[in-house]
């Protein structure tokens, strides 16, 4: 309460709620894997599942699981609906995707394909695709043995094994319910505290007081 009326002297606010915008302002929520800085913890939350591998949306009707909402949607719309909202300039084939009209066009040229098991990704001349490897290799050393997934570091390998193993080392105190990851351990502990996620307000008003 005092802080909040120091600031409030500091920087002429009139009121509480511009303290707090005041405070929200300079919070910034920091990714531990890659650095990257979010506003609001909701986002960092969200971009976690990057790093995790956790795909929490999943698909009614194919059971395929996505890490953003945005991408189901996708999903859904390219795939269950029917729409193809590409088409080839040559034949007018309707394609999915920008990625899969790509495909299809260089096969139109006749030029082979090289394609990296990996990835996905083609290149037209092999030597590219072999440097492409030397890369992949370097930067993720780490392969997983199932998926061929790579990772930089050995600790998000061991992670990301949770996927094939359902292993689930995190288990609540409460009720007993396990979890692959700590932070759905953790969103799972507010909702015994009665703690709602992403509410940064009420965080920095337990912080001040």
């Amino acid at each position: 309460l005092f802080f909040i009326l120091f600031l409030m002297q500091q920087n002429d606010y009139t009121d509480e709620e511009q303290v707090l915008s005041f405070l929200l302002k300079k919070i910034e929520y920091h990714c531990s894997v890659c650095g990257k800085e979010f506003p609001h913890a909701y986002k960092l939350e969200r971009h976690q599942l990057i790093h995790t591998g956790e795909k929490p949306y999943c698909c009614s009707i194919c059971g395929r699981g996505f890490n953003q909402k945005g991408n189901l949607k996708t999903h859904y719309k390219r795939i269950h609906t029917g729409q193809k909202p590409v088409l080839c300039s040559q034949c007018g084939r309707g394609l999915h995707t920008a990625s899969s009209l790509k495909l299809h066009e260089m096969r139109h040229s006749g030029k082979r394909l090289f394609v990296c098991s990996l990835c996905r990704k083609t290149f037209r001349i092999h030597s590219y695709l072999t440097a492409h490897y030397q890369t992949i290799i370097k930067d993720t050393p780490f392969m997983c043995s199932v998926c061929g997934k790579g990772y930089s570091r050995a600790e998000d390998l061991k992670v990301h094994h949770r996927l094939h193993t359902g292993e689930r080392p995190y288990q609540c105190g409460e009720c007993g319910k396990s979890f692959m990851y700590r932070q759905g351990l953790r969103q799972h502990q507010r909702t015994h505290s009665g703690r709602r996620i992403g509410t940064d307000q009420e965080a920095i008003m337990e912080w001040l007081l």
